[in-house]
C-alpha cells in the first residue's frame, strides 16, 4: 500500500526548531516499511529540505548545535484568541511549496493512505489547515489522524475532518487501529529506531528514544497516558545512530526520552559506552539531552560517560523550590537531590554553558517568589536556567483538579491552553505582565 506521513506545520505566537522532529511518526515509519508498505514523507518542519531551499532561494542555516529558525508568516487568529495582543504564525514550509509536493505525489504516485501526525493540543489549527489540503488535493487518499492530540482530545480532533483518528499510541492499540483500516501490519518486537531514510539529504540533527513511557507520575504530565514504558535494545539504538549519521552528514544527536536515567547501569550507561568504543563522539558527533533528566538517578559514573561521549546539552529538571509542589507534583526530585546532580557534572568537567536547570513558572499556586528563589539558586550554582511557562494538559491528574475545582472550564478551546497565551486570561495563576516581568529581572540580574 502506498502510505504518505505528513508532519504539520505549528501554529503558535512562537517557535523554534529546538532538536524537533517527528520521531513518533517516522517510529511508525519504520513499522510500516517493514510490514511491507511504500512510504513517503512531508515534514513541513524539515529546515534542510531541497525543494525548501529552491522555494525560497536560502540555504537554512543552524548554529553549532543543529538549532535554528523556522520560517514563518502571520495567519489569521482563531476565533477564541481573536483578542491575543500576539502575532500569529504558521511555522515551517511555505504552504505553496507543500500543495505542490501534494500534487506532484497526486502525479507520480498517487498515495492511498494518509497519516499526519500531531504533537501539541494547541497546534491544531495547523493540523486541521493540513487535513484540508490533502483532502481537497488527494481526494481519493484516506486520511488518518495520529499522535498527541487524539490521544489526549478525542472529541476534539474528531472535528479535525481527518476519516479516521487513532486514539492509542500503544503498539497494541496502532496495530488495531491499522488494521480496521485496511493497513496491513506484521507482528513482531516493539522498535523505537525511526526511519530516518525517508529524508532526502543532509540533516542538521536527529531525534532518538532510548525509551518511551516513564515509570514517574508526574500530576501535570501526560507520558504515562501515553506510552507503557519500554526501553529499547541499546545496541540496536548504537548502530541506528551511527549509520543515521553517516547518512545524513548529520553531527548533532538529541535524545527525547522522559525517564532517561531509570535503570541507567543497565540501559543508558550500556549505549554511551556502545557509542564510546564505537568511535561515534571522536567523529565530531555531539549529544543533547534537552527533556530534562532527573536529578535524582544521576551518578558520577553515568555523568562521566556523558563527558566521554561528548554530551553538550544537559537540562536537569527542578521545576520548583516549593516543598509542598514538589510533592504534589509527584516527589520526583528534591533540592538537595538538584544540587548534588549539578555538583556531580560540574567535578566531571560540564560547564555553566553545558549544564542548565528546567524551572516551572505559573504552575497552579505556584509563586513569582518561587520562581525567583530557584533562579537564585542556579545563579549560585554558576548554571544557566530555562523558564517554563505551565500548560493544563488535558486527562492529566492536574488537568482534572482544575477542572473539577472550577479553575478550568471543561470545553475550553485548546488553543487557550497554550502555555504562553494561558497567563493573558486564566485568573488563577500568573499574569502574562507578571512573567514578562520576571522575565526581565532574571535577565537583567
Amino acid at each position: 500500500m502506498r502510505i504518505l506521513l505528513i508532519n504539520p506545520w505549528i501554529a503558535d505566537v512562537a517557535a523554534y526548531d529546538f532538536w524537533l522532529k517527528p520521531v513518533g511518526l517516522l517510529i511508525l515509519g519504520g513499522y510500516l516499511s517493514r510490514s511491507g508498505h511504500e512510504l513517503r514523507l512531508i515534514d513541513c518542519l524539515d529546515r534542510y529540505d531541497p525543494q525548501l531551499a529552491q522555494a525560497t532561494g536560502k540555504l537554512p542555516r543552524s548554529k553549532a548545535n543543529g538549532t535554528g529558525k523556522f520560517l514563518c508568516r502571520e495567519i489569521e487568529k482563531p476565533r477564541a484568541i481573536k483578542w491575543l495582543p500576539r502575532r500569529y504564525k504558521l511555522y515551517g514550509w511555505p504552504e505553496e511549496l507543500v500543495a505542490r509536493r501534494l500534487r506532484e505525489l497526486k502525479e507520480r504516485w498517487d498515495p492511498e493512505i494518509v497519516m499526519v501526525t500531531s504533537a501539541m493540543t494547541y497546534w491544531y489549527p495547523a493540523v486541521w489547515k493540513m487535513i484540508r489540503l490533502v483532502k481537497e488535493t488527494l481526494p481519493r487518499a484516506r486520511v488518518l489522524l495520529g499522535g498527541n492530540y487524539p490521544v489526549l482530545l478525542p472529541d476534539h480532533a474528531a472535528l479535525s475532518g481527518a476519516d479516521a483518528i487513532c486514539i492509542r499510541s500503544d503498539w497494541v492499540g496502532v496495530r488495531v487501529f491499522l488494521e480496521a483500516q485496511g493497513v496491513s501490519t506484521i507482528e513482531g518486537p516493539d522498535s523505537l529506531i525511526p526511519l530516518y531514510d525517508l529524508y532526502p539529504g543532509a540533516m542538521s540533527h536527529l531525534v532518538f528514544l532510548t525509551s518511551v513511557g516513564c515509570p514517574f507520575h508526574c500530576s501535570y504530565c501526560a507520558t504515562g497516558l501515553i506510552h507503557r514504558f519500554f526501553q529499547h535494545p541499546f545496541e540496536e539504538l548504537a548502530v541506528a545512530i551511527e549509520a543515521a549519521c553517516q547518512s545524513h552528514k548529520c553531527q548533532n544527536v538529541a535524545f527525547f526520552d522522559d525517564a532517561l536515567l531509570v535503570d541507567h547501569t543497565s540501559h543508558f550507561d550500556l549505549l554511551l559506552k556502545m557509542l564510546i568504543q564505537r568511535g561515534v563522539p571522536t567523529s565530531g558527533i555531539s549529544f543533547h539531552l534537552p527533556n530534562g533528566i532527573h536529578a535524582r538517578l544521576l551518578t558520577k559514573e553515568t555523568a562521566r560517560l556523558m563527558r566521554q561521549a561528548n554530551v553538550q546539552t544537559i537540562k536537569v529538571g527542578l521545576e520548583t523550590l516549593d516543598l509542598a509542589l514538589q510533592a504534589q507534583t509527584g516527589s520526583k526530585v528534591t533540592t538537595e537531590e538538584f544540587v548534588r546532580s549539578i555538583e556531580i557534572l560540574r567535578s566531571v568537567g560540564f560547564s555553566k554553558t553545558e549544564v542548565s536547570a528546567y524551572l516551572m513558572v505559573n504552575l497552579p499556586s505556584q509563586s513569582i517568589e518561587d520562581v525567583e528563589a530557584a533562579v537564585r539558586l542556579c545563579e549560585r550554582l554558576d548554571i544557566g536556567f530555562n523558564l517554563n511557562e505551565y500548560t493544563p494538559i488535558p486527562r492529566t491528574a492536574q488537568y482534572e483538579d482544575l477542572v473539577q475545582s472550577g479553575k478550568l472550564p471543561r470545553e475550553v478551546d485548546p488553543v487557550l491552553l497554550n502555555n504562553t497565551i494561558l497567563p493573558y486570561w486564566w485568573p488563577h495563576g500568573v499574569s502574562a505582565d507578571e512573567i514578562a516581568a520576571l522575565k526581565k529581572r532574571v535577565r537583567v540580574g
